[in-house]
Order: C-alpha cells, then sequence, then structure tokens
C-alpha cells in the first residue's frame, strides 16, 4: 500500500475542498431538503468536490485504480447511481456500450449533460436512489455506487437495506455492482458509515463478494448477482 498521494500542495488542497463542501452541505440541510441541498451547493460551487480538476492529483489515481478493479469483461449497459456532474460516468464508457448516469441535483445533472455531448453513448437523467423508475429494472449488467450512498439523508440501516434492494432489481442475473466509499480511519462521519455500507451488501443474499480492496483512502468491494 503506497500513502504518497499527499507529497504535492495540491493533494492537501483536495481534502480541505472536500471538508468544506461538506461541511456547507450539512448547513443547507438544516433548512432544505437533500435534493434542495445539493442543488444549491452546485449552484455555489460548480465542481463542489474537486473531482475533475486536473490540479488534484490523488482523484485522478483513484479513478484510474478504481476502474482497473472491475471484473475484465465488456459491459453493455452500465449505471453509475449517484453520478454527481459525472466524472465516473465519462470513464466508463471504455467499458461499456452503454453509459447511464443518475443524480438527484437537477444542476448537476444539467451540467453534466452539457459538458458531455460528444459522447453519444452516455446519457444523464435526474432520479433518486431510493425512488427509481421500475422501467430500469433488470436493465443494467454493471451498476456503479462511488461515494454516494453516504450523502443520502437521513441514513440509517433500513434505508441502507431499502437501496441494496433495489439495485438488486436494477441488474441482470450475473451482474455486476461495483462499490467504492471514503474511508480514512473513521475520522469523518462518512468514514464511519462506509464499513457498515459494505457490510450491507456482503450480507445480502442477492450478492456474492467477489473482490474487496482496501486503498488510500477508499475502500471498493465487487460483488456479483446470483444468477439464479
Amino acid at each position: 500500500m503506497t500513502w504518497n498521494f499527499f507529497m504535492c500542495l495540491s493533494d492537501i488542497r483536495f481534502w480541505i475542498r472536500s471538508a468544506r463542501s461538506d461541511a456547507q452541505l450539512q448547513r443547507l440541510r438544516s433548512e432544505h431538503d437533500n435534493a434542495q441541498s445539493l442543488d444549491l451547493l452546485y449552484q455555489e460551487r460548480k465542481d463542489p468536490w474537486g473531482l475533475d480538476s486536473p490540479h488534484f492529483r490523488y482523484q485522478q489515481i483513484k479513478y484510474a485504480t478504481m476502474l482497473s478493479l472491475l471484473p475484465s469483461r465488456r459491459y453493455k449497459r452500465a449505471l453509475d447511481l449517484g453520478c454527481g456532474l459525472g466524472n465516473l460516468t465519462r470513464r466508463l464508457v471504455k467499458h461499456a456500450d452503454q453509459v447511464l448516469g443518475i443524480d438527484v441535483s437537477h444542476v448537476a445533472i444539467a451540467q453534466a449533460t452539457r459538458e458531455t455531448t460528444e459522447q453519444r453513448n452516455v446519457q444523464f437523467q435526474q432520479g433518486d436512489a431510493l425512488n427509481l423508475s421500475r422501467d430500469l429494472d433488470n436493465g443494467f449488467d454493471l451498476v456503479v455506487i462511488a461515494d454516494t450512498l453516504y450523502y443520502l439523508s437521513p441514513l440509517s440501516d433500513e434505508v441502507l437495506q431499502t437501496v441494496r434492494e433495489r439495485v438488486a432489481q436494477l441488474l441482470v442475473p450475473g451482474g455486476i455492482l461495483f462499490l467504492v466509499n471514503h474511508f480514512v480511519l473513521n475520522l469523518d462521519p462518512g468514514s464511519r458509515w462506509s464499513p457498515k455500507i459494505h457490510r450491507a451488501f456482503r450480507s445480502a443474499p442477492d450478492f456474492t463478494a467477489i473482490h474487496e480492496s482496501r486503498r488510500p483512502f477508499y475502500l471498493a468491494s465487487v460483488f456479483e448477482k446470483s444468477k439464479g
């Protein structure tokens, strides 16, 4: 395991920026629901967490490493659930024929759509992970949920179970779920939820864990949906 991500000042600025955006989101939630809070955050900060900034080496390395953990196959249709501005969604085209990004924020989806005009096999739509259209059922052989679930509000064990069951319905038999969550020694609310999130999916009867990896500074798990 390598820990050289903080060798550059830009890496430290990335974490400071992310922490400030998380804190701002929490303040907004005191007056607005989750979707409205995220809309306001994206309006005030075009790229709140700096996920697409070339100045932040850590996130670009993380994307490349994450995608290398996917089972080596060509996917017909992939879903990036909680896609935000589509930074990861656009990278998934190297692995899938069609990619759909869904996020609860209208503002994020509008911006992602504007920035993806040249990739015709990528689409975006607004949607709530807890209330997705049934038209999406059995529509994907890859579902990616990266740094998303701990932003559900309110988050509880019951909410996790609901999401887990819904994701199983989205996947075709034998489909792959790729779950990634930020994790830094339980130092922040997201890190405290991350192990619980992965355990919730690992205990699901519909999923078999085929790979698990702990990286600086995130957890990554690959699950396969039962073919039965």
